[in-house]
Parts: structure tokens; sequence; C-alpha cells
């Protein structure tokens, strides 16, 4: 079953969100979007899994509307992988794409992550492009 994530059920988001983003809140996956959804898939009252996803409206590799769906974070417990419930939290997501009148839907994913890249692939997303993300730390005068 999938529900919205909410105060009631924030700390059960907010666990399963610390398996992969370590330290981060459900006021983190809110901050940088106006609108924003996060849901939760449980089976017999535990949280399996997450997706948190937002409305970008400012420029997305790929996509050429103004207003585009964006899958911010996606999480299965382990042993509940495999199992289609990632299937139906982006299926979720599609839906709440399309009641915001969004046309289009994108993600990104790490370079390496060559099972997310499979599971994207299988929901019907397509590589639009590939970037590698640089940094330089200034020397203290």
């Amino acid at each position: 079953m999938i529900k919205n994530v909410n105060h009631t059920n924030k700390k059960d988001f907010e666990t399963l969100l610390n398996n992969f983003w370590k330290g981060a809140s459900l006021a983190d996956c809110k901050k940088d979007a106006s609108t924003t959804g996060q849901f939760l898939y449980y089976i017999n009252g535990k949280a399996v899994g997450l997706l948190t996803c937002s409305i970008k409206k400012e420029y997305v590799p790929g996509c050429n509307t103004g207003k585009v769906a964006y899958l911010e974070g996606l999480y299965i417990l382990p042993e509940y992988r495999r199992q289609g419930f990632a299937t139906k939290l982006v299926e979720q997501f599609e839906k709440w794409a399309q009641k915001h009148s969004c046309k289009e839907m994108a993600s990104d994913i790490e370079i390496d992550n060559d099972i997310s890249l499979q599971f994207h692939n299988k929901m019907g997303f397509e590589i639009v492009e590939k970037t590698i993300h640089l940094k330089k730390i200034f020397k203290e005068n």
C-alpha cells in the first residue's frame, strides 16, 4: 500500500531516507522546490520503500517543457527489492506528475549505478546526458 508522507508517518520516511541520504530529513526533501511529493510503500504496516519527487521549473537536461516532474530519490529496503515495489512507487509518481500537469519526467543516477540505470530504462526513462561534476577547494591565504 502506498501512502503520502505526512506528520503521522514522517518518522518512517526519515528512517528509510537515512539509509541512502545520511542525515537527511523530510524538510531537506522539500526545501529546494515549491512543489514536492513524498510516498511510502507499506507491507503489513512496515514501511519498506520510499520515493521523493519535485516539480522543477528551471532547466532539466533533455527536457523541453518548463515544468518537469523530477524523481529525486527512490529506495527499497534490500530484503524487499525485485518484488515490484519500486515500480509501483514510480507509477504513483507518474500519476502525481500528471495531476500536476507535467508532460515530462526526469531523474538522475550515479554514473556507475548499473542497477538503477536498468530500472530507469525499464520504467521508460532514457539517457539524455552524462556528466562528471568537479570541484576545487581554495587554499587559505
